[in-house]
């Protein structure tokens, strides 16, 4: 079954790609801001939103505002930006995508992650990677059940 693609970028080099590589398995529809997004959010069925953080007019952030609002079921979102800095990473992650892809991208790889997110019912929203601690406490927890079993033999 096809499913429906929002791309959503001010480039249009990107919508003309996402367009080719994307529209030969789903049907895709290109929004150049966030006007033309939200027009087609209120008027199509959209299994997949592809946006961009950087856009001329206004914030991606508004977006998202929409899509939570949508009294279907969530629409699961992958970003992408050139922008290097984490701190705007972590800010989306929190916000719940799906995924986080950095600019410029492989194509192939771009088309491999959309896959993986169209294929869930309800993908899993991105996580912050867990820290070294989480780890630490883990291993700790394992050797105190070694312990407690060489004891428990003895």
């Amino acid at each position: 079954m096809r499913k429906s693609i929002l791309v959503v970028d001010d480039d249009l080099f990107i919508r003309d790609i996402a367009s080719h590589v994307l529209g030969v398995d789903n049907n895709v529809l290109l929004a150049h801001d966030m006007i033309n997004a939200r027009n087609i959010l209120h008027n199509e069925h959209i299994d997949l939103i592809l946006l961009d953080i950087k856009l001329e007019k206004e914030t991606s952030e508004s977006l998202f505002k929409i899509i939570h609002h949508k009294k279907e079921k969530e629409i699961p979102v992958i970003v992408f930006s050139s922008n290097q800095d984490p701190g705007i990473k972590d800010n989306y992650i929190d916000m719940g995508i799906a995924d986080y892809i950095q600019k410029p991208f492989n194509l192939n790889d771009l088309e491999v992650r959309i896959k993986d997110v169209l294929i869930m019912d309800s993908p899993p929203k991105m996580q912050k990677k867990k820290k070294a601690s989480h780890f630490k406490n883990w291993f700790l927890r394992l050797i105190k059940i070694k312990r407690y079993n060489k004891d428990e033999v003895c």
